[in-house]
């Protein structure tokens, strides 16, 4: 039976975890600081698989690769981005250095895709039934649960004079402006053919 490589007792793949891990330990956030190590964890197999790294500096020489290989297995940016998270930080480089296409929340999926795992007849974006709502939020990059509660205030201009819509944050966190290129003649259309005035005709919508 082969033997696998080890370093102090530990298998290798288990020492790079282990001294990431004590580096994110750092982040008082449980979602962070889980999200990072579980993210980092999968840049570990990948470049134990592939290179047969047995040390960070030796891991840190294949991010761009790494990148390269999550664009390749059809990955959007978002979660590219979200998988090279933890790897950029704990190897102290800037997330600008890898070459990755930019995130823009017109191409957000999340909450219209299909996983297969439950049916839902709005996680269908075919039902004709929820067009209006998905064309809207495949321009504005939002989900159900923030276009339930939008309001004719939420329709403001930018600093640059674009028209965008305010999304609220979590509890805790910040709100944002969500905007994309081109995109004020669709958000005008749709306020002007919207029949859903405040929130709760925009709840009955989605019901």
């Amino acid at each position: 039976m082969a033997r696998r490589n080890k370093t102090r007792g530990k298998t290798v793949s288990r020492a790079l975890f282990d001294n990431a891990k004590e580096f994110f330990e750092q982040y008082g956030n449980d979602v962070t600081r889980n999200t990072y190590m579980k993210n980092y964890r999968k840049f570990i197999d990948y470049c134990r698989t592939n290179f047969n790294c047995k040390t960070k500096n030796e891991c840190g020489e294949h991010i761009q690769e790494y990148a390269d290989c999550l664009k390749e297995k059809g990955y959007t940016p978002s979660t590219i981005h979200t998988y090279l998270a933890p790897v950029c930080v704990y190897h102290d480089i800037s997330m600008d250095k890898v070459k990755k296409d930019l995130r823009r929340t017109a191409h957000y999926k999340r909450g219209r895709t299909n996983n297969e795992k439950t049916h839902r007849s709005d996680n269908d974006i075919n039902n004709t039934k929820y067009q209006r709502s998905v064309d809207f939020q495949s321009v504005v990059g939002i989900r159900r649960a923030e276009l339930s509660l939008l309001t004719g205030k939420d329709l403001v201009t930018d600093e640059s004079g674009h028209l965008c819509v305010r999304v609220g944050g979590c509890i805790g966190g910040a709100g944002c402006l969500t905007h994309g290129e081109k995109n004020k003649a669709e958000v005008d259309k749709y306020g002007k053919e919207a029949f859903e005035k405040n929130i709760g005709d925009a709840i009955f919508v989605l019901k």
